[in-house]
């Protein structure tokens, strides 16, 4: 199993997909540059369409701006070295223009003129949604569905990557091919959804995807995720971006099964072209903080050198004249003589295992009793280390406490309210190395404070500010003050009598049990025998000693 990245740019005349490509790399890489992530290990494919709209795509080498040839928009690494500032006061107009707009357009009054008013305004302001939605709806005899084959296009890259972590980063209308092909494929399965500029959010599209499927949103407009969607849908929108401009996309869209909904996250886009900000490009996108940290979940990490045994290795160097490298692991386990042959785990091969303890001989270095996240933690650490490591467990893997934890992943306020500032530091770091570790697990879950006495909107609104900085660059997002109707909006059974307003802070939550049967999964591959239901009744002594 690998992580793989796989991009999917917006419709319209795009230059070919290879120069595309190297754009979206490029500014991937950028983005992790500028917030201390490597991505140059990127394993990264590009799904694209330019081909099938236009048989002629835009050319890198014309020159003459009246070819029609010409990229009049052609990616420019970033120049700026300050990011400027999200507009606070836009974003509240914003949502209550968004509301309004909303309320009309999916009104059951309106539908008598639905189908006409949103035709036309597809096909007057966003043209590249009109061509996908109306290549499919009419085809002439013989010819081919050209909205198949967007489909097909990306389906098959998803297929061929079926049993590898998948990240998928849907630019502009690409989200909405995405969420076709994931909604339509129930076979094809990817960890985490990552919408940018996307136009999702838009009434006309969530009436369009709604007709599609025979369901009305007039009275509740929300629609399904698919169920293709494992761990998370990261949905990024600036919002100077007019196409991104109604991005709030939980409100739109139910969980699916996995208990996956839109978080909404607001970026600040950085794409220029000619000294005017264009945020719906796809690059400046790719360089936001949030992407980059998304994106470093899927890179293969490799273990940086020490500054110490840097500096030893670089004196060395300088006295013997020849360079040294590092030797890696694996090289100095196999020079290293040993008198224990290498242990090689059933996996969790329950019959396997019960063969393995019935017909070992060699005494076991480590026997854990308890197969919930304190044994598989152990299990995996000694298991590591080369120790014969055999785990019981009386019923399945993480059926006790491991089973009934509040799933939260937080680095503990109530201990910040009590002044105990280094458990919260502690926590919090604890917090990322979670997510960093299992990034497939773990997503951020928002929480809000109501505050009904004059004092708590300062007291709390400082006080998590505070733990935001505390998280500093691991912070799953930044804590913002809301009005009295913004709280009753996003937690509707409030008492509304007296109410101040609220504060919305961001923790972290993770799947509990797939952690557990992860770290079964990485004690059995590094030689440890885990083994489920096999009750330990009690310790047979000999001298004073448990044998």
């Amino acid at each position: 199993m690998q992580n793989v990245v796989i991009g999917i740019h917006g419709l319209g005349p795009k230059p070919p997909a290879g120069v595309l490509r190297s754009w979206w790399l490029q500014a991937l890489r950028e983005g992790g540059k500028r917030w201390q992530a490597n991505l140059d290990d990127l394993e990264f494919e590009m799904v694209y369409w330019a081909d099938i709209l236009h048989p002629t795509p835009l050319d890198p080498g014309v020159t003459d701006p009246q070819s029609p040839l010409y990229i009049r928009a052609p990616y420019v690494p970033s120049m700026r070295s300050e990011l400027p500032r999200p507009h606070g006061l836009r974003k509240r107009i914003v949502d209550f223009l968004e509301e309004k707009f909303s309320r009309i357009l999916l009104n059951d009054d309106f539908t008598i003129n639905y189908q006409s008013v949103t035709d036309n305004l597809i096909r007057r302001y966003f043209k590249d949604l009109d061509a996908y939605y109306s290549s499919g709806s009419s085809p002439e005899e013989g010819a081919p569905d050209t909205r198949q084959l967007i489909r097909s296009r990306l389906a098959d890259v998803l297929r061929k990557h079926q049993g590898d972590r998948i990240l998928l980063i849907a630019h502009s209308m690409g989200s909405i091919v995405a969420f076709d092909v994931l909604d339509q494929n129930p076979d094809l399965q990817i960890d985490t959804l990552v919408t940018i500029g996307s136009p999702l959010g838009f009434p006309v599209v969530v009436g369009r995807i709604a007709a599609e499927r025979g369901t009305s949103v007039s009275n509740n407009r929300t629609l399904p995720i698919p169920d293709t969607v494992c761990s998370a849908w990261h949905n990024l929108a600036d919002l100077e971006d007019y196409v991104a401009f109604d991005f709030n996309l939980a409100d739109d869209f139910a969980p699916n099964v996995h208990g996956v909904k839109p978080v909404d996250v607001q970026v600040v886009n950085d794409y220029a072209y000619r000294r005017n900000r264009n945020p719906h490009k796809g690059y400046g996108y790719l360089r936001t903080r949030e992407l980059a940290q998304q994106v470093a979940g899927f890179v293969p990490l490799a273990e940086a050198e020490g500054w110490l045994p840097k500096t030893k290795r670089l004196l060395r160097e300088l006295v013997s004249g020849r360079p040294q490298t590092a030797a890696k692991p694996e090289e100095i386990s196999a020079a290293a003589p040993s008198d224990t042959p290498a242990v090689v785990g059933p996996g969790l091969d329950r019959a396997g295992a019960l063969a393995q303890l019935r017909d070992s001989q060699t005494p076991w270095d480590f026997v854990i009793v308890g197969g919930g996240a304190t044994g598989l933690g152990v299990a995996v650490e000694a298991s590591s280390r080369g120790y014969r490591t055999l785990l019981l467990e009386r019923h399945d893997f993480g059926k006790g406490t491991s089973s009934r934890s509040t799933k939260l992943i937080h680095g503990g306020v109530r201990y910040l309210q009590q002044g105990n500032v280094s458990l919260v530091l502690e926590a919090l770091r604890e917090r990322a190395i979670l997510r960093d570790n299992a990034p497939h697990l773990v997503h951020d879950l928002p929480f809000i404070v109501p505050a009904y006495d004059w004092w708590e909107g300062p007291f709390y609104g400082v006080g998590l500010r505070l733990y935001d900085l505390l998280a500093g660059k691991h912070g799953f997002g930044s804590s913002v003050n809301l009005s009295p109707d913004e709280t009753i909006n996003r937690i509707p059974h409030l008492e509304p009598d007296g109410l101040r307003g609220g504060v919305q802070y961001h923790d972290g939550q993770f799947d509990d049990a797939r952690l557990v049967i992860n770290l079964a999964q990485t004690a059995a591959d590094e030689g440890a025998t885990p083994l489920n239901y096999a009750d330990v009744n009690g310790l047979l002594r000999q001298d004073g000693l448990v044998t």
